[in-house]
């Protein structure tokens, strides 16, 4: 089917203004979709950090309510200190120290210290950090079947 002068016209401004301008065109969608990622992918990291930061803070309450206060520290330069109270952990997460959970593999200590304290944590408390498949705290039956599960893992 023949197409009038006028729609020739019509189509042929079109391919003018895309030869003009159509690289500006894919350019700017181009960056738009970049944009888009980009935050994307930053609110993905956002929630993600939040969720971990969420997680751990559920870990310290539950552990400030179980009475296992010897077992979660707070680090201030290098040494570490028990975590005491609700207080401890009561500023904002930017503010917050970095917290550590004793897995129980080593301690070291003098007996004069551990016989006037009564107890394995003595000032100054330091550690050593180690991953989560080396430092698996063995308390109910799901944290022995990690276990079990860790170590076949080891044995493939």
């Amino acid at each position: 089917m023949a197409l009038d002068l006028e729609e020739q016209e019509q189509i042929a401004n079109l391919k003018s203004f895309w030869n003009r301008f159509g690289k500006y065109i894919i350019g700017v969608a181009t960056v738009a979709l970049f944009i888009y990622a980009a935050m994307s992918g930053w609110s993905w990291y956002q929630r993600s950090q939040s969720a971990e930061a969420a997680k751990l803070y559920e870990t310290l309450l539950s552990t400030l309510s179980k009475n296992e206060r010897d077992k979660t520290f707070l680090a201030a330069d290098s040494t570490l200190f028990p975590v005491g109270s609700i207080e401890d952990l009561s500023r904002s997460r930017q503010e917050l120290p970095k917290a550590y959970r004793q897995s129980g593999s080593i301690y070291v200590v003098g007996v004069r210290d551990f016989l006037a304290n009564n107890s394995l944590h003595v000032s100054p408390v330091r550690g050593i950090e180690v991953g989560l498949e080396e430092a698996i705290d063995v308390d109910t039956p799901a944290d022995l079947e990690a276990v079990r599960q860790v170590a076949s893992n080891f044995d493939a």
